[in-house]
């Protein structure tokens, strides 16, 4: 089994790592007013992300700045030279370069559904667009997906319904969302199990420690890990905007 630690809170902006610290993928977001991009970026070994994306991406960066706002005093954390001895963080990133990165350049495209399942490109592994009033889109290995036509969905739940999906092995497999994460099995009579994600953990009140998740990948999605994470990302995002709506209507 491959356990994937999150760097950070939120699966949405974080880095991947293995147990040996190797990351995999960086998954960051950009929200405007009428939408929400997120780019997945698979990580190659020679490649591994800079130190102020690290920072960014870092979980006890995140506490710092959640604990700030809270005390609505980020500012002046923020800027508080660092203590003789304590840790000493970096500069995290302009906005104008996480924007650029986030929104750079999409390939032209490809009409197969399933781009190839191996080789590396200089362009993203993967741009999900979710506009305010209009269906969501994907961009994977450069060739453009309809969501509507990539899953069917079954049942309903407050969290959304499940999704499943025919990989290039010609196998079925279903997101079930759950109320407080997302799994992946086989959609036949196995119902092996194929991706788990164990959600972050948070501390008491804003003073404990919170913990990231991590996603388990099983030996039955190791061949389409990247069409796996993926969908992971797809899915994870659909949950969480439901979520809200059940939190709104009192259903949580």
């Amino acid at each position: 089994m491959l356990r994937l630690y999150l760097s950070s809170m939120t699966p949405l902006n974080s880095l991947y790592s293995t147990e040996d610290k190797r990351v995999l993928y960086k998954v960051t977001s950009s929200k405007t007013l009428w939408s929400r991009l997120v780019v997945i970026e698979r990580i190659t070994p020679g490649s591994q992300p800079t130190q102020d994306e690290k920072h960014f991406l870092n979980v006890k960066t995140f506490q710092k700045r959640r604990l700030a706002s809270r005390l609505g005093e980020l500012p002046e954390l923020l800027d508080t030279p660092p203590r003789a001895g304590s840790v000493t963080f970096m500069d995290p990133p302009s906005r104008a370069s996480l924007e650029s990165r986030a929104v750079s350049r999409i390939g032209s495209g490809s009409p197969l559904l399933y781009p190839s399942m191996d080789g590396a490109t200089d362009e993203p592994l993967a741009k999900l667009k979710f506009p305010m009033f209009k269906s969501a889109r994907i961009q994977f290995k450069g060739s453009s997906i309809d969501p509507t036509k990539l899953f069917s969905q079954q049942g309903w739940s407050w969290f959304g319904k499940t999704h499943i999906f025919i990989a290039p092995d010609g196998r079925q497999y279903k997101w079930s969302l759950g109320r407080r994460a997302p799994q992946l099995s086989l959609n036949d009579a196995t119902q092996a199990p194929v991706a788990r994600f164990r959600p972050s953990r948070k501390g008491f009140l804003c003073f404990g420690k919170e913990t990231p998740g991590i996603l388990q990948i099983y030996p039955a999605g190791m061949h389409i890990i990247d069409l796996v994470f993926m969908t992971f990302i797809y899915v994870e995002k659909i949950r969480r905007r439901r979520e809200l709506v059940a939190r709104f209507l009192g259903e949580w």
